[in-house]
């Protein structure tokens, strides 16, 4: 018994014009690969099959064939579409004519031989069954657009009457024309990936992160698929801003598993399809998650200045408040005071001016609470422990307040951790140990590597000589080990 068609829904054709991209089929023959498919798995008649091959709705092209009629009165509409599709329907329907076919074929790139199937030749009448094997016999496989030259007449395909050089030359044109319009993606699957994207960044607040990974490099794979193909030049801009945004996304949670080149890949990724697209705002985004990723690889000068490189762009969301913050913290951290003062000043400029909302948000986006956190590690890191105490606390305060789904645990255990060493250095070991405990309650697919980064800041303090062998200083080491054997950043290492 043979197996049921499968379904051509919209999903069904996309993934099937993306495998056969990546198999190697050009942009003329993908179309006609997909109407087999669908006429063979799925039981499309032929010009259906053709229309949903080439991307068009029947709305689409009934409008293509009316910008070519100078008669508005035999304006064409996408009910009669639907019915050249359907016929021979049952109770016979309206007959479809070989100058029909021959307009359909010339919209979808193909002869018009190939929209006929078996069930249309029994309903033909024999003068119309005559044209299409003679046609057959003369144009199979032959391109529909004969761009040589030649001085003998060629054969009108709408009208069946020989025809000029001049006017096959304007056909030609209106070809042309078709072909530049042609496109493998639409508007709303462009925005289908945005919000696929803005999920991601936005689940990443409060969810694991490797199988948000594994969801995003899905999306990065299918935007570079699409890529491949044809599409109109705002289009191909708004997949290389998609491109862009998803690339840092890997970077950041790659950068957070611990693994810092692989991440720094993704972000010079990112800032390739930002510079490709011309788009401010994600080179913006792209230069975060670098200063981010130099910043835990330890290589504090190149993220003071790739996020300084950021802040020339003109962008008006949250990532040059971001971009200032992360320059404060890598300069405090190599001890330049000036220029870590000067880049919070600019910090408290800049989140005035934020007029636009974040394009992803999550992931790449900031709120209140995470300002505060990084302005307390950069002044902890300026040796600060009662403003660092007093910034981080705000932070914690703030992060409370949120729902669970917007709080961004990653970036609160490390204010959480920063408050610790404030105590710290402020000699308050109870209240340090008070104030790290939650963070040791944390899932271990949820302890990234940027936590155990600042759990080793922590226990250098700890190894200071005014509680080295305190009793709560030694267990406080041991909870410090033990949260870090488990954590998911270290079974990723190799």
């Amino acid at each position: 018994m043979s197996a049921p068609p499968r379904r051509a829904s919209r999903e069904y054709i996309e993934r099937l014009r993306a495998r056969l991209i990546a198999l190697g089929f050009d942009d003329q023959s993908v179309p006609e690969q997909i109407a087999q498919d669908l006429i063979n798995a799925c039981g499309k008649r032929p010009r259906e099959a053709w229309r949903l091959g080439v991307g068009l709705s029947l709305q689409k092209v009934a409008d293509r064939i009316n910008a070519r009629r100078l008669d508005e009165r035999a304006s064409m509409s996408k009910t009669r579409i639907w019915e050249m599709e359907q016929w021979p329907a049952e109770g016979g329907g309206r007959r479809v004519t070989v100058p029909n076919l021959q307009m359909l074929a010339r919209l979808y790139g193909t002869t018009w031989d190939r929209l006929v199937d078996l069930v249309d030749l029994a309903a033909m009448t024999e003068e119309d069954r005559h044209e299409y094997h003679a046609v057959r016999a003369s144009l199979h496989r032959q391109p529909v657009l004969n761009t040589q030259s030649t001085l003998s007449p060629a054969r009108d395909l709408l009208g069946g009457e020989a025809d000029s050089i001049l006017t096959r030359a304007a056909e030609e044109s209106l070809e042309l024309a078709d072909w530049t319009r042609s496109t493998n993606v639409t508007d709303d699957l462009i925005q289908e990936l945005f919000r696929t994207l803005r999920g991601t960044a936005h689940a990443y607040l409060w969810l694991p992160p490797v199988p948000l990974l594994q969801r995003t490099r899905k999306t990065r794979t299918r935007i570079f698929t699409l890529l491949q193909g044809r599409q109109s030049p705002t289009q191909s801009r708004d997949l290389y801003v998609a491109a862009s945004f998803a690339c840092g996304m890997l970077g950041w949670m790659t950068g957070d598993l611990g693994n810092h080149l692989a991440a720094m890949d993704h972000a010079t990724a990112a800032w390739s399809c930002a510079e490709a697209a011309d788009h401010p705002g994600a080179r913006a985004w792209a230069r975060v998650v670098q200063a981010k990723t130099a910043y835990w690889e330890g290589d504090y000068l190149a993220s003071a200045d790739l996020a300084s490189d950021g802040l020339r762009l003109s962008v008006h969301d949250n990532a040059p408040v971001l971009l200032a913050l992360l320059q404060a913290r890598a300069h405090a951290r190599v001890g330049r005071v000036a220029e870590a003062e000067e880049a919070l000043d600019n910090w408290r400029t800049r989140r005035e001016l934020v007029s636009a909302p974040d394009q992803i948000g999550g992931l790449l986006g900031l709120n209140t609470a995470q300002q505060h956190y990084l302005a307390g590690t950069t002044h902890l890191e300026l040796r600060q422990p009662e403003i660092a105490l007093a910034e981080s606390s705000h932070a914690l305060a703030l992060f409370e307040e949120l729902p669970v789904e917007e709080r961004f645990y990653g970036a609160e255990v490390l204010a959480r951790l920063d408050a610790t060493r404030a105590h710290l250095q402020s000699g308050e070991l109870d209240g340090a140990a008070e104030m790290i405990g939650p963070v040791f309650t944390l899932p271990p697919e949820q302890r990234l590597d940027t936590s155990l980064g600042a759990l080793n800041l922590v226990r250098r303090c700890l190894a200071d000589p005014r509680y080295r062998g305190t009793p709560t200083a030694q267990q406080l080491q041991g909870a410090i080990e033990a949260y870090t054997r488990s954590a998911i950043s270290r079974e990723l290492q190799p």
